[in-house]
């Protein structure tokens, strides 16, 4: 493959805005969206370079929640997450 390839985009199971949570319990997140898929803003293509520096790939998840009042954000591996279904009262 040259450097000129075009990226192809990974499919993902979980689309943005969809609930999920860790397949080994903990809370609910909402994804925010699919590393390698988004092109902008430009500060989520930087925000994507910087997690594939830790370690992260093209086609892992990144999530938000919240803690008490405190917003977090973490990236996670698709084959770790379940969807998660709140009824409605």
């Amino acid at each position: 493959m040259t450097a000129e390839a075009q990226k192809v985009p990974v499919p993902c199971r979980f689309k943005p805005d969809e609930l999920v949570r860790l397949m080994s319990g903990g809370p609910v997140m909402t994804v925010h969206h699919t590393i390698g898929q988004v092109q902008e803003p430009p500060i989520i293509v930087t925000v994507d370079q910087s997690l594939r520096l830790r370690g992260f790939s093209d086609g892992d998840l990144v999530c938000i929640w919240y803690e008490g009042l405190e917003l977090k954000v973490e990236p996670f591996s698709a084959e770790l997450l379940e969807a998660v279904t709140i009824p409605l009262a």
